[in-house]
């Protein structure tokens, strides 16, 4: 959970390093660090079988807000990663 807005860390970073920086450039730097970490595991021989969410993310329940006491199911999980 992140806490602010994804706009105001755009924000903050465009103050701090006097560059330019918006909530899409944002989510292209996510993108582009995933896709170089996937990259880097495949060079190194990552399997897909090996890419898996913690059991504990899928089984503990949650404890905040309206969510709490719920857990994820790993099959909507596996829906979700396709």
């Amino acid at each position: 959970m992140v806490p602010l807005p994804m706009d105001y860390y755009a924000k903050c970073l465009s103050m701090v390093t006097g560059q330019e920086y918006t909530l899409d450039r944002l989510y292209w730097m996510a993108e582009r660090t995933e896709t170089l970490i996937r990259m880097f595991n495949c060079r190194e021989g990552f399997q897909p079988e090996g890419d898996q969410i913690p059991a504990r993310i899928l089984l503990e329940p949650l404890q905040r807000d309206h969510a709490k006491g719920q857990n994820h199911r790993q099959r909507r999980v596996n829906k979700m990663l396709g």
